[in-house]
């Protein structure tokens, strides 16, 4: 299966976001299925982040193993965004029912919070990711994408610090279920 690029996973997630936050205020709408699009909107942003930065990813909805290969990748995530690990359990037992405690209105605005949070800092990751190393991002890592031949966009690996000396890291092995284009 193909994974898509960034901008369509980032679109994904700000949907999911949406339909939480409009589900929020219907009372039509049950609130395990607001907290499961704000997990989804949580989940997107991190497969847009991992998309961009050209790492392939398993198929899984656990939040802490997508955490763990953004950290383990050279990507800086702050402790607020860590916080979305606490949505995993909206992924696959709010979506049926019987299967989780009922949730309240409390948890559903702090999920919806935590999933903004999420979508904001793919956004930010994004447009920093466009500029080179600098001292002022601390050059630990910078992907930048550039124009190929016939105005399609290319990804680069990450640039990170190696004896004061800037170089590029190769790629790793395709060997999960995603493919980046």
């Amino acid at each position: 299966m193909e994974a898509g690029d960034a901008a369509e996973w980032l679109l994904q997630a700000e949907s999911d976001l949406t339909y939480a936050k409009l589900g929020q205020v219907q009372p039509a709408i049950l609130r395990n299925q607001v907290a499961f699009h704000a997990e989804q909107a949580a989940e997107k942003a991190f497969k847009a982040v991992l998309v961009h930065a050209a790492v392939e990813f398993p198929r899984t909805h656990d939040l802490q193993s997508l955490l763990l290969l953004l950290r383990n990748n050279g990507i800086s995530v702050r402790p607020e965004i860590e916080e979305a690990s606490a949505l995993t359990r909206f992924a696959v037992e709010a979506r049926y029912p019987g299967d989780i405690e009922p949730i309240t209105r409390e948890e559903v605005a702090l999920a919806i919070e935590i999933a903004e949070r999420a979508v904001a800092w793919d956004r930010h990751v994004a447009s920093d990711s466009q500029r080179r190393p600098s001292r002022r991002n601390g050059g630990l890592w910078s992907l930048h994408a550039r124009r190929a031949p016939g105005g399609r966009r290319q990804r680069t690996p990450p640039i990170l610090p190696n004896n004061g000396a800037a170089q590029s890291v190769p790629k790793k092995p395709r060997s999960t279920n995603w493919k980046v284009r």
